[in-house]
């Protein structure tokens, strides 16, 4: 078969009589938790990769990124042996299984954390580092910084209000000729352009408005201040007003800001990747683990613990995995009639797979 398959592999030993196990009942409740634990481990697993791929912009999923017992995962499943250390055979099965279960969700937990952790430093990051661009979204600290502003741009009084507006280039010489009218507290002659280009076509102007002005109203309208009267006479205009204050030193505050953010993410990069190494590590040994262990309770429920039993770790070449269990079944098959009983669950067109041996695929390797 391996010179038909490239299949490697090694024979394990059984030491199913060494587990202590209980009645059919129970083993079966205990297999359908396994079963379920599978795949939570399995979705935990590719959760880490993928979160450890989002922290190094340097590696692809599918990668050999991950060392298992400090050997790649191949090595490790050919080369598997029970830690007994870990999972003592002395212990119940059905404790054993609470083992590893709090590994699982021991490492779900850390990994929980480190995806929000990720999160918040990418929403701070996305704050401090919104740059330029549109000026219709744009932070204006970056965009009206000392190189655009004079003096006497933004004059500083409790009556005057200075009230930056975005238009498109199309639009704008309406703007410069309707200013005026946009309301009663606009002061004449105090538009003035800032010299900023935009790739989109957008232009910033900026006026005073006087604050105190109260606008006349038609009768039985209410009654709105100054700015409440430019606002939506903008809105009409289709000129956007931007709710800005200048402060010379504000683009250095979130400039410094950046920079020490930066400095703590490459920190917290690597105590994450780290983590999610370690987390790896630890979860892909007890899920190898609980596949075995899920092995010795097929075994004992199918063919009791007594019967002698062959147990192998087979690894076969990418694509021919239907055809190792096309030949095992073969080999194991003791009537050949039956032969339509068996295979995968499609094959099958059925819930489980079913073969005349005890078949416990792991699906991460």
């Amino acid at each position: 078969m391996q010179k038909q398959t490239g299949v490697e592999g090694q024979k394990l030993k059984n030491e199913s009589e060494t587990f202590r196990m209980g009645n059919l009942d129970s083993l079966m409740f205990m297999n359908d938790q396994l079963i379920k634990m599978e795949s939570s481990a399995e979705s935990l697993l590719k959760k880490i990769e993928r979160l450890y791929v989002e922290l190094d912009d340097g590696v692809e999923v599918g990668s050999d990124l991950f060392k298992v017992d400090k050997q790649d995962i191949s090595s490790y499943l050919l080369r598997f042996r029970w830690s007994e250390k870990t999972y003592p055979r002395n212990k119940q099965v059905a404790d054993l299984i609470s083992d590893l279960a709090g590994r699982v969700g021991t490492n779900d937990h850390s990994i929980k954390a480190c995806s929000s952790q990720l999160a918040d430093i990418k929403a701070r990051q996305q704050a401090l580092t919104r740059r330029g661009g549109n000026p219709m979204t744009a932070d204006l600290d970056d965009v009206l910084n000392e190189k655009l502003v004079q003096e006497g741009d933004f004059p500083q009084s409790n009556m005057v209000r200075t009230v930056v507006v975005v238009v498109h280039n199309k639009s704008e010489q309406e703007l410069v000729s309707k200013y005026t009218l946009l309301g009663e507290g606009v002061v004449p002659g105090s538009l003035r352009k800032f010299n900023y280009k935009d790739k989109d076509g957008y232009v910033i102007y900026r006026f005073m408005v006087m604050t105190l002005v109260k606008p006349q109203v038609p009768a039985g309208n209410k009654a709105m201040t100054a700015m409440e009267q430019v606002v939506a006479n903008c809105k009409e205009l289709k000129v956007t007003v931007r709710d800005f204050k200048y402060d010379p030193e504000e683009s250095q505050r979130k400039t410094k800001a950046a920079l020490e953010l930066k400095a703590e993410s490459s920190q917290s990069y690597v105590e994450m990747k780290n983590k999610c190494l370690l987390g790896y590590d630890d979860l892909y040994q007890a899920y190898v683990h609980l596949k075995v262990l899920r092995f010795t309770i097929d075994q004992s429920m199918r063919f009791g613990q007594s019967e002698p039993t062959l147990i192998a770790m087979l690894k076969p070449k990418n694509g021919m995995e239907k055809k190792v269990q096309s030949k095992l079944t073969d080999m194991f098959l003791e009537d050949q009639s039956q032969r339509e009983m068996y295979g995968t669950k499609e094959e099958l067109e059925d819930i489980e797979d079913f073969f005349p041996f005890i078949y416990v695929p792991i699906n991460i390797h």
